[in-house]
């Protein structure tokens, strides 16, 4: 919950919209999203790469250590293990989590229900292209 995320992470700064909320904590900037008021999805980067505009292919500052990335996949998965599916891809051991290194160099960690929300969403909003065939 955003009161949850506000002890762990302390004061929220302005997101996109109100279902966002930013955090700076220990060098890392921490991008949540929320959804029916619960976090789904959580971005861990750190502040210097977060705050430049470096196209992702370019070298823009300190990348998460991999002792970083697993304490943060352990204390961001409810208890439950996880397994690296793929290079820097891993899925929680009840599959009700995801994590991933994105092109910019996070650690994103979303729920099922966030993945599948959003393939709705990109449903309805993609152009019915195969209609008539």
């Amino acid at each position: 919950t955003p009161e949850q995320l506000a002890v762990r992470y302390g004061n929220s700064k302005p997101g996109k919209d109100a279902s966002e909320l930013c955090f700076e904590k220990n060098g890392l900037t921490i991008f949540t999203t929320l959804w029916n008021g619960v976090c789904h999805s959580i971005r861990f980067i750190p502040v210097q790469r977060a705050k430049t505009s470096a196209k992702p292919e370019e070298d823009a500052g300190r990348q998460l250590t991999r002792d970083e990335i697993k304490l943060l996949l352990d204390s961001n998965s409810g208890g439950v293990e996880w397994f690296e599916h793929k290079k820097n891809s891993w899925i929680s051991v009840d599959a009700k989590l995801s994590a991933f290194i994105s092109s910019d160099e996070a650690l994103c960690i979303v729920t099922a229900d966030f993945i599948a929300r959003d393939i709705e969403t990109r449903k309805k909003e993609e152009p019915k292209r195969t209609d008539g065939f």
